[in-house]
């Protein structure tokens, strides 16, 4: 089946990190009771290193980047998931991200720095603590974020680049920034959540 990206809105006043920050002890509590027998070896390490932390808000900038990484795509994609939190909301559409690959391509070719680091952070990704490339422990779930100020640059920039591209002007070649549109469309001022499993 392959890896597919998914988009999320924080239904909260917060940050992405500022609502890690604020769920910590309940996600690491909850964490904790579920993977307490640590059967494969990297619910082991992570329930090891949750153990540790005292105060998350606190420690956020001495914990490694893999670390925290690894803590946000539990959240997202395991925590969220299972405790059907309303926090935090799926939209649609998602799809495989091999079909993003043309996109990315057109995306490429506009030479746009600026354009293709906002684009690359829904393909690939984006650390919480310093904003590169998401990398954790597994990189089997990977998380991303955009503000909502990045997610009207991204909206402005593809317009200045592609023009009014919607869903009636989809093609294979552009799939994969109409739904990125869409995401953000749906976003409706908040910031957007990727999730590339």
């Amino acid at each position: 089946m392959g890896q597919r990206i998914c988009f999320y809105k924080i239904n909260s006043p917060f940050t992405l990190k500022e609502w890690i920050c604020e769920e910590f002890n309940v996600f690491r509590n909850w964490y904790l009771d579920i993977y307490v027998s640590g059967e494969n070896r990297d619910e082991y390490i992570l329930c090891k290193y949750l153990t540790k932390i005292i105060n998350f808000k606190k420690e956020f900038n001495e914990l490694s980047n893999e670390l925290l990484n690894e803590i946000m795509a539990e959240f997202i994609g395991v925590y969220c998931d299972l405790t059907q939190t309303k926090k935090i909301e799926l939209m649609e559409p998602f799809m495989n991200k091999r079909r993003y690959d043309k996109s990315t391509k057109l995306i490429l070719n506009t030479s746009d720095k600026e354009l293709i680091c906002l684009w690359k952070i829904i393909i690939n990704g984006r650390s919480i603590k310093d904003g590169k490339c998401f990398k954790s422990f597994t990189n089997d779930y990977k998380v991303g974020y955009l503000s909502s100020n990045e997610c009207k640059k991204l909206e402005e920039k593809i317009k200045q680049y592609f023009g009014n591209i919607n869903a009636d002007t989809l093609t294979e070649e552009n799939e994969g920034i109409v739904y990125a549109l869409q995401a953000i469309n749906e976003m409706q001022g908040k910031d957007m959540v990727i999730g590339i499993e």
